[in-house]
Formats: C-alpha cells, structure tokens, sequence
C-alpha cells in the first residue's frame, strides 16, 4: 500500500512457460530419424517422456484458472513442427495423435477480461537470439522469424494474438525495439539481471560481474534480499530511436526456484 495515500495497490505475477525443441534432423524429417539404425538411443525418450507436457499438462493448467488468471506460453515453431509430424506419422501408436485439442480449447477459453485463458507470445521460430541477428544485419530474417512464428500458432490454435514477446534465452537489447513496436508488440519479458546489473548499488551474485561502464541507472535505494522491488515487480517502459515498449521483468531466482521445483 501507498504510506501517503493509504491506496492498495495489487500484485501480479504472471506465469509464462517458454518450450522448445531443436530439428533434430537436418537432412531429413524427425521420424526417419527416430526409424533409422543411427538414431542415438536418447532420442526417442525425448518425445516419449515429455508427451504429457506438450499434450495436456500446460493447457489443462489454463483450464482450471478461474476469474481473471491465465498463462502465458512461448512454444517455438520448431518444437510444433516436429509435434505435427509425430502426429501425421502417427509415431510410437499414434502417442501425439490429437496433440492440440486441448491447446486449442485453453485459447478459446476466457478470463472474466474476455481474454485468452492460453495465449501464445510472439517469439523466433527458430529460437533465435535476436541481438545477434539484429547486429549481423539480417534484419529481414529477424522480422520472418516472428512472423512465420505467428502464422503457424494462429493456424494451428485458433489463436489471436496478445502483443506480447518472449526474447529467446532473455536475450534483449533496446536496439530490437524498433522492429517489435513495428511488428505490433507492445511489451516484452526482459532478465531481471538486465535490469540489475545496469544500476549502482547492486551486488550480482552471478559472474561475471557488473562491467562499471554499463552502470548507469541511479541507486534506488530500496534493496531487500539483494533486490530492488521497484525495479523488479513493477513494469517499466524503455525507449529507443522514438520506439516505446513495456517490459516486464522475469525474476531469475525466483523463476530458476519454479522451474527446479523448489521454494
């Protein structure tokens, strides 16, 4: 709550699930890679031990929210490609057949906003780091990536799109927001570290350490735990060239604890 207006302000966190699966075979599809005498004897247990995350586990989540909670996922086209082909192969008893239904049911499904219960973030097709791309100057692939991306959720899904973005790897950089704001994204997911390490008074416990000529934000001189709560749990909106976007923070210990299972 505000200490000079009494006013309580709310807390959200969001939860957003990011999946992925490189091609496993460049010169030809995934199942005749996983028919052929050459496969590695871990492939096969890559699709067969995560079959309940990629067909039910995420989407049911959404499911079962109530009021105005959803989740957010950033499923990479690669991943879906192989998805759809283990189903049109019907690979290991059909183990994928129908894959989807349940996806689709959580996207059609509404918050008590009338908003997605399941949406889809806009990320690289490829799972792409994108600063890379954008400083080698192949922009245009950066841009197909995103859209490629788009069209194969928006067809398989149902979809419509929010106007979020997931940086693969979190990886970001204030000179890609130009391309977003263009591509119509409004916000972006952006490593707490990102934010951490360009202010003065923080004490990484990551190496390596802070480079002093990137400190430039001010000392907030709210620190607790180690962490600044109004650099970390509020957004913030970062302009570059004329473009704004809002950025929202993925605290990395916090995020590192729910992802191993611990607290």
């Amino acid at each position: 709550s505000s200490e000079n207006s009494g006013e309580t302000v709310p807390f959200y966190v969001a939860w957003i699930i990011h999946i992925h699966q490189p091609l496993y075979n460049e010169n030809g599809t995934l199942t005749e890679l996983l028919n052929s005498p050459s496969a590695p004897s871990w492939l096969p247990s890559v699709w067969t031990t995560r079959v309940n995350i990629y067909t039910k586990w995420i989407p049911e989540v959404a499911l079962n929210m109530i009021g105005d909670e959803a989740i957010h996922v950033s499923i990479t086209g690669t991943l879906i490609e192989q998805l759809e082909e283990l189903e049109r192969t019907q690979w290991y008893n059909c183990l994928y057949c129908n894959w989807k239904v349940k996806w689709i049911e959580a996207c059609a499904q509404k918050t008590s906003l009338g908003l997605s219960r399941l949406r889809i973030l806009y990320t690289g097709y490829y799972h792409p780091i994108f600063p890379l791309i954008y400083r080698s100057g192949f922009t245009i692939d950066f841009i197909e990536q995103i859209k490629k991306h788009n069209k194969t959720t928006t067809r398989l899904f149902n979809d419509v799109k929010g106007k979020g973005f997931f940086p693969i790897e979190t990886s970001f950089s204030p000179e890609i927001i130009p391309v977003l704001t263009e591509l119509g994204i409004e916000w972006t997911v952006v490593d707490s570290e990102q934010v951490l390490r360009a202010t003065r008074g923080y004490n990484s416990p990551f190496d390596p350490r802070p480079n002093p000529v990137d400190v430039r934000n001010t000392d907030p001189g709210d620190w607790d735990w180690g962490v600044s709560p109004q650099l970390v749990f509020r957004p913030h909106v970062v302009e570059y060239d004329g473009k704004e976007i809002v950025v929202f923070v993925r605290y990395r210990l916090m995020s590192q604890a729910e992802m191993s299972g611990t607290s």
